[in-house]
């Protein structure tokens, strides 16, 4: 399911827009998996693993865009261009049941921790903030008395990101489930209580998982300069720069287990030149060279792995 709406209003110098988008989807998704997983030790076979697994993932996408532009100068040869845009992200795992079993030699199933792991049920919450502004400007002028362009401007981006797992591993006093039966180990009769002291019970690592749980901000401040000119009547050069602060801060763990609290763990500035030149063969053909620089950064949970 999606929306759109947007309006513009216009005058003689300006023109304004906003946009308003929102996507929203789920998904359900059951299926039974048969697998064959190695034995260990030398010599060993294979042992063959069933899953249940019902899942269901919820993803939705809010988004406005406010932006204008303007004609400055007496004769209109300045364009002023600026845009704001928040968004905000969701996607959430809710309540994935996954209960894998191991088959016997005998056809017996059973639940086995070690080889197959647990019947597990999870739920995983992702939410992101994205904050972008931007302003351009743009001249035309001539240069060796030729059509030229020059433009430079800024924009700022920062993103937030909560991202967190909760998860219930099943265990249970009787290893066996009749037949692969998996609803059978939560019906009520089934359920572990003080009176029995037998049935299906939570193992002791459940819950909220610090390792699987992280906060993270991005900031990013960027500035451009440009300039398009004709060298000659055929060839044409594309010159830019841009220059880029990037901080990201991480609250959370690393790999070691070391608590995080909004740790600083990149903070650089970098310059990316590119260079491009275009020759007009004929009026239906050209060739172009080019050289840039750029880079892409590590998530956030990527970079914790260096802490």
């Amino acid at each position: 399911m999606s929306g759109l709406a947007g309006v513009t209003y216009k005058t003689e110098k300006s023109k304004f827009k906003v946009n308003v988008l929102h996507l929203q989807n789920g998904e359900s998704f059951a299926g039974f998996f048969t697998q064959q997983i190695a034995q260990a030790g030398e010599g060993g076979g294979f042992e063959t693993i069933v899953k249940d697994g019902l899942l269901y993932t919820e993803r939705s996408l809010s988004n406005l865009l406010i932006s204008g532009s303007h004609k400055l100068g007496e004769e209109h040869d300045w364009t002023f261009d600026w845009k704001f845009s928040p968004t905000l992200s969701k996607a959430n795992d809710k309540d994935h049941r996954i209960t894998p079993l191991e088959v016997t030699d005998e056809g017996a199933y059973v639940i086995s921790p070690s080889t197959s792991s647990n019947p597990l049920r999870l739920w995983r919450h992702l939410q992101e903030e994205n904050w972008v502004g931007k302003v351009d400007f743009d001249k035309k002028y001539q240069l060796f008395n030729r059509n030229a362009k020059v433009k430079f401007g800024s924009a700022y981006t920062f993103k937030y990101r909560d991202f967190s797992i909760d998860q219930w591993l099943f265990n249970a006093t009787d290893l066996s489930v009749p037949n692969g039966d998996t609803i059978l180990l939560l019906a009520p009769e089934n359920i572990w209580s003080p009176e029995t002291d037998s049935g299906t019970f939570l193992a002791f690592e459940n819950g909220f998982q610090p390792v699987n749980s992280y906060e993270g901000e991005q900031n990013v401040l960027a500035f451009y300069l440009s300039n398009e000119f004709n060298v000659s009547g055929k060839l044409k050069a594309v010159l830019g720069l841009r220059t880029e602060q990037y901080k990201q801060f991480y609250t959370g763990q690393n790999q070691n287990g070391e608590a995080l609290i909004g740790k600083n763990i990149i903070d650089k500035q970098d310059w990316f030149p590119s260079t491009n030149f275009i020759y007009a063969i004929n009026d239906n053909s050209n060739i172009r060279a080019s050289y840039s620089r750029t880079t892409a950064r590590p998530s956030f949970k990527e970079a914790s792995i260096c802490l």
